[in-house]
C-alpha cells in the first residue's frame, strides 16, 4: 500500500466514510495537524504525517505513515524528543501538558510489520499495520488501551467505498492529480467564477481537510499541494486547454478566457471541445478515459 492509501485509511477512523470504523471519532479524538511541522525548542523540525488528541483521555497521538519498508532513525529520535509542553506551546495544541501522555504511532503495510517492530524494538513507538481490512498492532503498548483494543479489532466492510479524503498528494502522478483537479476546473468555468486560485481548488478537492493542513513552513504538506497544482495549472494552460485557460501575468492565479455561452446549442458545442480537450489530457498524462465519463456526467 503507498503511502497516500495508508494515510487516508488513518484519517477514515476520525473523518466518518462508508465502511470504515471510526474509531477515533468515537473516541474522541480530534485531527489538528495533517502534514504540518513545528519546531523544538532546540530548533530541530518535527513533522508526524497526523497528530490527534482526545482531551477526555488525556492522550496526543504522533501518527507518522509509512509506506515503503524503510525507518528512519533520526525522524524516530526527534519524535520521541516531543514533550507535552511541546505539543502545547510549539504545535499550538489545546491539551494540559501536565496530565497529557504522547504515544508515537508508525502506520505500514502488513507486509511490513516484523520489519517495523524490529526498527523499534529499542525505541518508543506503536506499530500499526493495515492489510486492507484490518490493523495489527505491534511493538510498544498505546497509552489509550481502550483505543488499542478497539483498533485491533476494528475492520474495514467488505466492497467499502474508496477512499479520497486526501485525493492526491506532492508525491502523486500528474495523472491522479487531473482526475481531481479538472471537475473543479470545469466547474468554476460553469459557475462563471472567471478567475482560478489554487488555495479554492484545494478548499474543495481536500475540504475534510484543509484546515489541519494548513502551512507553518516551506517544506509543509499544503505548500507541496499549492507547488503541484500550479504546476499542473501551468502546463494546462499551455497546452491542450490553452484555448479556454490562461496564467494572470504576474499572479498566482488563471482565468478562463470566455465565459460559457447562454445558448444551448453554442454551449453544447464548446463544451464537447472541452470534453475532446480533457480526453487527450487525461491520455497524454496516462489516466485513460474513465474520468471523462465522471467529468461530463456532472455536466449534464
Amino acid at each position: 500500500m503507498t503511502h497516500l492509501d495508508l494515510l487516508n485509511a488513518v484519517l477514515a477512523l476520525r473523518f466518518r466514510q462508508p465502511g470504515w470504523p471510526p474509531i477515533l471519532a468515537e473516541a474522541g479524538y480530534l485531527v489538528h495537524n495533517v502534514g504540518v511541522t513545528f519546531k523544538l525548542p532546540d530548533g530541530a523540525k518535527v513533522a508526524p504525517d497526523v497528530i490527534a488528541t482526545s482531551q477526555a483521555r488525556n492522550v496526543a497521538l504522533l501518527i507518522e505513515v509509512k509506506g515503503g519498508g524503510g525507518f528512519d532513525h533520526d525522524q524516530a529520535g526527534r519524535m520521541e524528543r516531543v514533550t507535552a509542553e511541546d505539543l502545547r506551546h510549539s504545535a499550538y495544541l489545546p491539551i494540559d501538558p501536565s496530565a497529557c501522555r504522547i504515544g508515537i504511532v508508525y502506520v505500514c503495510s502488513r507486509e511490513h510489520h516484523a520489519a517495523f517492530e524490529q526498527a523499534t524494538a529499542a525505541r518508543a513507538g506503536t506499530v500499526i499495520s493495515f492489510d486492507g481490512t484490518s490493523f495489527q498492532l505491534g511493538g510498544n503498548a498505546l497509552p489509550d488501551e481502550m483505543l488499542a483494543a478497539a483498533w485491533a479489532a476494528a475492520t474495514v466492510t467488505p466492497g467499502a467505498p474508496p477512499l479520497a479524503i486526501i485525493p492526491f498528494d506532492q508525491e502523486s502522478d500528474a495523472a491522479t492529480i487531473a482526475r481531481t483537479v479538472i471537475p473543479e476546473l470545469v466547474a468554476i468555468l460553469l459557475r462563471g467564477a472567471g478567475v482560478v486560485f489554487v488555495d479554492e481548488i484545494l478548499q474543495r478537492t481536500h475540504h475534510l481537510v484543509h484546515s489541519v493542513m494548513q502551512p507553518t513552513g516551506s517544506k509543509a504538506e499544503w505548500q507541496g499541494l499549492k507547488k503541484r497544482v500550479t504546476e499542473f495549472l501551468n502546463e494546462v494552460a499551455r497546452g491542450e486547454l490553452n484555448p479556454w485557460l490562461e496564467r494572470i501575468p504576474q499572479q498566482p492565479m488563471w482565468r478562463f478566457k470566455s465565459a460559457v455561452p447562454a445558448d444551448q446549442t453554442t454551449r453544447t458545442r464548446e463544451l464537447k471541445n472541452l470534453q475532446r480537450s480533457t480526453q487527450v489530457l487525461i491520455e497524454r498524462l496516462g489516466g485513460g478515459a474513465g474520468i471523462q465519463l465522471e467529468l461530463f456526467d456532472r455536466l449534464e
